[in-house]
């Protein structure tokens, strides 16, 4: 059977190597995800930042840095164990992809954000007045 009729199949070629790859998206998603915490952080603390992520905003608003920081883990946790436990299904893979591509375009952001937020004049009365 060629590879182009198992993929058509739905099943994958070498098991091994879709563990293999799943496993280095699902490392690049969490490295990603948390460098999006720690961005979030610094610039909730440093730079008059909005955040947009309703969900983030009103956890920051009501709970505070941890509490956003436990959401943050709890959440990638989640779809890491939701993601691992369905390996081995094309669209789990192809979902997974999808979830990365958002999150570097997340990352673009915030290079983005930050590049801009360095040459903005900040400092304690920035900050203060833009919350």
């Amino acid at each position: 059977m060629s590879v182009v009729t198992r993929l058509k199949l739905g099943s994958f070629p070498h098991p091994q190597a879709t563990t293999c790859a799943l496993a280095l998206l699902i490392a690049t998603l969490w490295s990603i995800s948390l460098a999006d915490l720690y961005f979030t952080l610094w610039a909730r603390q440093f730079t008059p930042f909005i955040e947009i992520n309703p969900l983030a905003s009103w956890v920051l608003d009501h709970h505070s840095i941890q509490g956003l920081a436990v959401l943050k883990i709890l959440t990638t946790t989640v779809a890491t164990v939701i993601f691992w436990e369905l390996r081995g299904r094309r669209r789990v893979e192809l979902a997974l992809w999808l979830v990365v591509a958002v999150y570097f375009a997340l990352a673009l952001r915030w290079s983005n954000y930050t590049r801009d937020a360095m040459v903005r004049p900040t400092g304690p009365d920035v900050v203060a007045s833009a919350r």
